[in-house]
C-alpha cells in the first residue's frame, strides 16, 4: 500500500539525519514500489525538521514526472 511505502521512506529519511548523513535539506532516500508502478519520494528543499506525512509525493514510475500528493 502506498501509505506503508511513504512511511517507510520517511522513517528511512529520518534515520538520514539521526546518523548524521545529511546536511541541511540535501540527501534522501526514496521508495518504490514495482506492483503499483509508484516511487515515493523526499521533495527537494523540505528542511528535515518539517518532514510530514503529507510532505511526501508519489509519482507512477512508467509517467515520467506525474506527481501526485
Amino acid at each position: 500500500m502506498i501509505a506503508a511505502l511513504k512511511r517507510e521512506v520517511r522513517e528511512a529519511n529520518l534515520e538520514l539525519v539521526e546518523r548524521g548523513l545529511v546536511f541541511d535539506t540535501f540527501g534522501n532516500v526514496s521508495g518504490i514500489d514495482r506492483d503499483l508502478g509508484l516511487v515515493v519520494i523526499k521533495p527537494s528543499g523540505v528542511p528535515y525538521g518539517e518532514l510530514s506525512r503529507t510532505t511526501w509525493r508519489s509519482s507512477h514510475s512508467n509517467r515520467g514526472s506525474t506527481w501526485r500528493a
